[in-house]
């Protein structure tokens, strides 16, 4: 199971999370057996229980964490979509195992080295850049923690990287390795091309009705109407609950007084990041930096970056993943350039391109904000209530119409629609929300007649659906669909001709004929890569396959492939290939050198941690999130 919610994990944002959950140390495999749950504990490691609730706030706090970093775009339903709550379960359960496993080997950590972390840590930081208690109290507030269960996980967290150390003193890889795989990522080719056009095919003869007809039988899955299903549905959201709720003056000026910095704005910058893995790289860079005419531009090309991938557009000084460059970057003026500056994770050299200053709101402004939250969270209370009736009355064999009819909810009937959200004739259903991820995917998924279970629609309501009828996919009959049939075919046959004009360009190309003469026999000019295309080339001419297969080719090769996007042919030649300069780029390949290395220790780790699944029996749950988080559309 453990190995399963790894594998899960492949998007960038369920990427992002592993370095969120495990900054300090790699994801490692545990060793999984299953069996039915009790209570609502979510997985049992040894003779220890990771509980449902502790799970659920952990699980709240990193979408939350993710939502604020996205700018919003990761809520409860994306981030499970994403295998984020299979991870953070995942980064629970390893947590325990090496948790027992520093118990048993009698790991301690003082209190003197608790409290030097503490009073280390830059978010605890005052604006003279000394520990303070009282930001330290009040991010442990906001965070929803004590002092105490802080600085008891805070423990635990040291004596398991006492450990984690301890294996992975010494990884390194070596530079031989390093350049190998860095020669093959960086590498670049120059490739000179011709594009063949459509016309070039020439005339297509019409086929006769029987050569029509067998394309037609032959090819059937091309020309089927869709399957089309109508469906009754009920939704609720919590704001539709706001007019039964009342809440007096009283509670929002209290509100107000004890988390009015809430109301406050905090100051956004957009910065410029170029990262660097130790502070030999960052100071070479620096002195770069420092000579005359080369400017912060021109660092960020020789440091293998584009401007766009070192930019953090827009963001608050907490949004910064290293505290520690948020501060030195929050302290520089518009269009400064930091020096080299050491980090939590690493070496950095900075700029601020723009700042926006913070902003304090309005009494009044901040209170109608308060009462709308308020309102919000009595509604909430209120709609709980309300699935509770509806669970109840549907479980109880009442129909759609009539459960929503007992709590005064609309029933919204959805004429037949496909996949997609329109009806027979093409157009959009406009009546169906586009706001319910998943609806239309339940909904053809469900056989007919059954009516769903209660589903969270993302936005802290629910909805229901009822399958009412089904028309399935059919094929087209012949005659409706001659038009596409011959279309089809035409296409189809152009497409044979161009790609055997194109194989012919090539042969005589290996005869000696000249691959401009041949572009010009047909009215073109042969056209140059610029700049030479990486591994990841891909554009309206080269699709990422045939990128691959020019970077398969030896020097002088030919490859000949449809466009990316259009009906024109590619006839290319690899002109020249271009091998890294390793010491032209010895920062780069130092950095990537210590990412290897950073592998290596995480391999080590991956290894030491499976071997503990001999000593602790874990036993994970996965029935028990989604009683926890209610169930996931499909």
């Amino acid at each position: 199971m453990l190995d399963s919610m790894r594998r899960g994990a492949k998007s960038p944002i369920a990427k992002v999370l592993f370095f969120l959950l495990v900054a300090s140390f790699a994801v490692w495999g545990i060793g999984d057996i299953f069996r039915g749950s009790t209570a609502n504990d979510v997985a049992k490691v040894g003779d220890e229980t990771i509980p449902g609730a502790a799970f659920e706030q952990e699980f709240r706090q990193t979408v939350e964490r993710l939502s604020q970093q996205t700018g919003g775009q990761i809520d409860a339903i994306r981030a499970r979509q994403e295998g984020i709550d299979s991870q953070v379960l995942l980064g629970m359960v390893q947590r325990k195992v090496l948790q027992l496993h520093t118990q048993e080997l009698g790991l301690t950590v003082s209190d003197q080295r608790l409290s030097d972390e503490i009073v280390s840590t830059p978010a605890f930081s005052s604006a003279t850049g000394s520990f303070s208690e009282q930001t330290y109290d009040e991010l442990l507030r906001r965070a929803g923690l004590t002092r105490a269960g802080y600085e008891t996980s805070l423990r635990q967290d040291l004596a398991r990287q006492q450990l984690i150390d301890a294996l992975t003193a010494g990884a390194r890889s070596s530079r031989k390795m390093a350049e190998a795989i860095f020669n093959f990522r960086n590498e670049r080719r120059v490739v000179e091309y011709v594009v063949v056009p459509p016309e070039q095919a020439g005339e297509i003869a019409d086929p006769a009705e029987t050569e029509l007809r067998a394309f037609y039988d032959e090819n059937l899955p091309l020309f089927f109407d869709p399957e089309f299903r109508a469906f009754t549905y009920i939704r609720i959201e919590p704001g539709d609950l706001s007019s039964e709720v009342e809440i007096d003056e009283a509670t929002v000026d209290a509100t107000y007084d004890f988390d009015r910095s809430r109301f406050e704005t905090p100051e956004r910058r957009t910065v410029q990041l170029i990262p660097f893995f130790d502070e030999d790289a960052a100071k070479a860079a620096e002195a770069k930096l420092a000579q005359e005419g080369f400017s912060f531009e021109g660092l960020v090309q020789d440091s293998g970056f584009n401007i766009d991938e070192i930019t953090q557009t827009d963001i608050t000084e907490f949004q910064m993943a290293d505290a520690l460059l948020a501060k030195a970057a929050f302290a520089l003026e518009q269009n400064e350039v930091s020096p080299a500056t050491n980090g939590q994770l690493g070496w950095g050299i900075m700029r601020v391109t723009s700042i926006t200053p913070a902003v304090e709101q309005s009494a009044e402004e901040a209170k109608a904000a308060i009462r709308e939250e308020l309102v919000l969270e009595a509604a909430k209370d209120v709609l709980f209530e309300t699935i509770g009736i509806l669970d109840d009355e549907l479980a109880g064999g009442a129909t759609l119409e009539e459960a929503a009819e007992i709590v005064n909810m609309p029933v919204v009937i959805v004429a037949a629609t496909d996949r997609e959200g329109n009806d027979p004739n093409g157009q959009e259903r406009r009546i169906i929300p586009s706001d319910i991820p998943g609806l239309l995917s339940n909904v053809f998924s469900d056989e007919e007649g059954v009516t769903s279970e209660l589903i969270d629609t993302g936005a802290g309501g629910i909805y229901a659906y009822r399958v009412d009828t089904i028309e399935e996919a059919k094929p087209k009959p012949y005659d409706s669909a001659k038009d596409d049939v011959a279309s089809i075919y035409a296409t189809n046959k152009r497409s044979e001709k161009l790609a055997a004009f194109a194989d012919d360009m090539v042969e005589r190309a290996k005869t000696g004929t000249a691959f401009d003469a041949l572009a010009g026999e047909i009215g073109r000019t042969i056209l140059t890569t610029t700049p030479a295309m990486a591994r990841n080339y891909n554009s309206d001419i080269f699709s990422s396959s045939t990128t691959s297969a020019l970077f398969a080719l030896e020097e002088g090769g030919f490859h000949t492939a449809p466009v990316n996007f259009g009906e024109s042919y590619v006839v290319a030649r690899v002109k020249e290939i271009l091998p890294p300069d390793v010491n032209a780029e010895a920062i780069q390949v130092s950095l990537f050198r210590e990412q290897l290395t950073q592998s290596v220790s995480r391999d080590i780790a991956d290894q030491y941690v499976g071997a503990l699944q001999d000593q602790y029996e874990v036993k994970i749950y996965p029935d028990m999130l989604d009683t926890i988080l209610g169930p996931l559309p499909n």
